[in-house]
Parts: C-alpha cells; sequence; structure tokens
C-alpha cells in the first residue's frame, strides 16, 4: 500500500448509512430551531427583547419612508 492510499479513507467511512425512506429524528431544522431560541430569550429578556424590535421596527421605518 503506497502513502497517499493509507492517507485518504473512503468516504463511505465517513457518512451516516442510508436508511431507505426512513427520516432521522435529528434532522436540521434551522428555522424553527431561531424561532425557538428567540421566543426563549424574549421570555427570559423581556426588556432587551423589546429594544431589539423598536431598533429593527425603527431602521426598517426609516427605510421604507414614503416621502
Amino acid at each position: 500500500m503506497n502513502q497517499s492510499e493509507s492517507q485518504t479513507a473512503p468516504l463511505e467511512q465517513y457518512m451516516p448509512p442510508r436508511s431507505a425512506g426512513k427520516v432521522s429524528s435529528q434532522q436540521l431544522n434551522p428555522v424553527e430551531d431561531v424561532q425557538k431560541y428567540v421566543v426563549e430569550f424574549a421570555k427570559q429578556q423581556p426588556q432587551t427583547a423589546a429594544l431589539w424590535c423598536f431598533g429593527i421596527g425603527f431602521l426598517v421605518g426609516w427605510k421604507l419612508k414614503p416621502w
């Protein structure tokens, strides 16, 4: 066996096993995860969340002003 074969492993070694049509319970859901995080943060620190909402609303309103 030469040196390049010993350093590179087959790709299948790093990939999870394929299941026919089964959905993993650890599937990534970034939008839902961010939503849950923001709701939990707002419950723990309502003043900070309110300031963030005011600031974002101010900037969006400033950029969308009709005049």
